[in-house]
């Protein structure tokens, strides 16, 4: 598997799955929602467009970093506190 970090709307950093993720939409007050699975995920994103660009590109180098263990660790030093 390979995960990625979110922030909540509590400011609890959640690693997801990005191969899991059904849907991406706008909540209440333009709140962006996270589906995956059966779970919904209220993220600090504002903005769509943002939420999926930070998805993509996250999910991207996860990728290609996987069989190289100094680089996922930099990753997650990178991307944790989105």
């Amino acid at each position: 598997m390979q995960f990625i970090t979110i922030q909540n709307i509590v400011d609890e950093t959640i690693a997801i799955n990005p191969k899991r993720i059904t849907q991406v939409c706008y909540g209440l007050n333009k709140q962006v929602l996270v589906y995956v699975d059966n779970q919904i995920i209220h993220t600090k994103f504002t903005d769509l467009f943002s939420a999926v660009q930070y998805i993509e590109q996250a999910a991207h180098d996860r990728m290609l970093a996987a069989h190289r263990p100094r680089a996922v660790e930099d990753l997650w030093r990178a991307w944790g506190d989105q």
